[in-house]
């Protein structure tokens, strides 16, 4: 996958946060980018209505962010819990 940044000592940098991942994923928009770094800070398990009292954003709008991150196996809803995919691979322990 091409980078959009320079190569540089950044791009050496190990992948022990989570966000690593989904942030230098080209294929995500922004607003999913935050949607999966809020659910990493509010808990695996969380709802999108929760999800969207923290933005400005209602949860419709939210849940097409969640969308596009199901899509790409980022996470998977179970009715409107939204679960890490793999939790481990985001150095997130399971529940």
């Amino acid at each position: 996958m091409a980078s959009t940044t320079p190569d540089s000592a950044a791009d050496l940098r190990p992948r022990m946060r989570s966000s690593d991942i989904v942030i230098d994923d080209e294929r995500l928009s922004l607003a999913a980018k935050g949607v999966f770094v809020t659910v990493t800070l509010l808990g695996n398990g969380c709802r999108i209505e929760e999800l969207a009292r923290h933005c400005r954003d209602n949860a419709g709008r939210v849940e097409l962010a969640v969308q596009e991150l199901v899509r790409l196996r980022y996470v998977r809803l179970e009715g409107s819990l939204i679960h890490f995919e793999d939790p481990p691979r985001f150095g997130i322990p399971e529940a």
